[in-house]
């Protein structure tokens, strides 16, 4: 069956509200509303009624205990192939039913970070968390993506641990909605492969390149072939370099004025380099290696 939520949605529709920070809704996962039948988290978008109505089975259940609290979020990767639909992939997407997948939200966030377990089944093959940050162009009237970033596993993780989503920025726009996905499996088979998420939160700011929120820092040359030299009048502290999936290359130590990275072993492509400041302030930039 087909998933009821895209993450990286092109749909014009507008979030109520979308001018007002907010955090991240039912980041714990520990307010559910009773639809009757089943239960659903609050602030999120299940395939409950789809799965509930046709098998009789949750894609999205509570679970107890949580990391943190009560309880926490379990997906699963459920069949539906006996009742004529294929698998469910068990995804939750953060978000209010009727608008623009996602939540109101103006930061821009150095990383999700929060805690999970992964439990594959025969055909599972990998869980999924994944972040993008969007605004509404009032020029071109389309969504554009800002940034994005997931993470995957493919080993399970049968207690609970720590995972950070670090975001790429493809924009110093300041973004007007945020959405979460949490995934079961990339692979579909409705095996029972399930996902436990709790203990959401943003972590850091990426300021806006050249801009007031952000220290002014050198990066050249780019494109880059063999190395990457990073230089600041502001002292920084550690150099974070990740791709376009949002996934992290090296991380590198700074003197207090910069650095210069060993870049040969990545592969050519896009990247970008995210860099941390002593004061606590983040910048990043994009950069090609070739």
């Amino acid at each position: 069956m087909r998933s009821l939520h895209t993450l990286f949605s092109a749909s014009a529709l507008f979030l109520a509200a979308a001018g007002a920070a907010q955090n991240i809704p039912n980041a714990g996962f520990e307010n559910w509303t009773n639809t009757g039948n089943y239960l659903d988290p609050d602030g999120w978008l299940t395939n409950n009624a789809v799965t509930w109505s046709i098998a009789g089975e949750l894609s999205c259940e509570r679970g107890s205990p949580g990391a943190v609290g009560n309880y926490c979020l379990i997906a699963t990767d459920r069949d539906l192939t006996s009742f004529g639909f294929g698998p469910e992939s068990g995804d939750v997407t953060a978000g209010v039913p009727g608008v623009f997948p996602g939540f109101p939200s103006t930061v821009r966030p150095y990383a999700l970070t929060g805690q999970w377990q992964w439990h594959p089944q025969l055909g599972g093959i990998s869980g999924m968390v994944a972040l993008s940050l969007s605004h509404w162009n009032t020029v071109t009237h389309q969504r554009e993506v800002i940034a994005n970033g997931q993470l995957l596993t493919q080993n399970p993780v049968n207690g609970w641990q720590s995972f950070s989503v670090p975001l790429l920025y493809y924009s110093n726009a300041i973004p007007d909605s945020a959405d979460i996905m949490i995934q079961a499996t990339s692979q579909v088979d409705g095996d029972g492969s399930a996902i436990w998420v709790d203990d959401l939160a943003f972590v850091g700011t990426v300021g806006i390149e050249e801009g007031a929120l952000a220290p002014a820092f050198e990066l050249f040359p780019t494109p880059a072939t063999d190395h990457l030299t990073v230089r600041s009048g502001a002292p920084m502290t550690e150099a974070t370099v990740l791709d376009v999936c949002g996934r992290t290359w090296m991380r590198q130590d700074l003197s207090t004025d910069g650095g210069t990275l060993a870049i040969d072993q990545l592969p050519a492509g896009l990247y970008a380099i995210q860099l941390h400041f002593a004061d606590g302030r983040s910048a990043t930039r994009r950069f090609v290696k070739e």
